[in-house]
């Protein structure tokens, strides 16, 4: 499987066919999901990787922005991830690199979730604190 970081919105309009619950987490349609993806992928701040299987099938991805800004946050916002457990493993090694690369120390998930991405998040080694996930890296 390869795992790509993506900035071209044709490859970002791609996910529209994917199967996922963006939906459920975000007040919009799929069509607004992806067309907020392909405007924001543009920005130097926005990170998004997708993992794919053999013949270019997505298998997941995942969409961080960089909030480092020193010192008052020292972390990337973990905004969406979405795969099975293997997949979202891969994507968060790729992410917390990238994290690094942006000088941050943890990745915060403040996205609401519902219990199946809980319990994901927690498989991944992130920890509740309060109303947010977060994933030391180190």
């Amino acid at each position: 499987m390869e795992i790509k970081k993506v900035d071209d919105p044709y490859e970002v309009a791609k996910l529209i066919k994917f199967k996922d619950n963006a939906e459920e987490c975000f007040p919009c349609e799929r069509g607004e999901w992806i067309q907020w993806l392909v405007d924001a992928v543009k920005s130097p701040k926005l990170c998004l990787y997708i993992q794919y299987k053999e013949g270019f099938r997505i298998a997941g991805y995942a969409v961080a922005m960089d909030a480092v800004f020193p010192p008052l946050s020292d972390s990337v916002d973990l905004i969406y991830i979405t795969g099975g457990d293997e997949t979202v493993k891969s994507l968060l090694r790729h992410l917390a690199r990238w994290a690094k690369s942006c000088r941050a120390a943890k990745i915060m998930c403040r996205t609401p979730v519902d219990a199946g991405f809980s319990e994901l998040l927690r498989r991944s080694d992130f920890c509740k604190t309060g109303e947010l996930w977060e994933h030391r890296i180190g």
